[in-house]
């Protein structure tokens, strides 16, 4: 798959969970999994512009600096 890398354009990035288990239905897990994008979001330059929990998958809207791509965030 051929993936485009745009400077301070948005992306759209989803993953599900292992063998797409429903383990966003537990509240315990659903609440760390926040906890952590949050921690993420302070230490990494990325903006999340939207984002939504299902109960086996993630989407999310997130845009990352102009050296920064979604494997890799990074400042000049």
């Amino acid at each position: 798959m051929k993936r485009h890398n745009h400077p301070n354009h948005a992306r759209f990035i989803t993953f599900s969970t292992y063998q797409r288990l429903p383990l966003f239905g537990n509240a315990l897990l659903k609440d760390e999994f926040v906890k952590q994008l949050l921690v993420t979001r302070e230490r990494h330059p990325f903006l999340l512009h939207a984002w939504v929990l299902m109960p086996n998958h993630v989407h999310m809207l997130v845009r990352f600096p102009a050296t920064g791509t979604p494997s890799r965030c990074s400042e000049p």
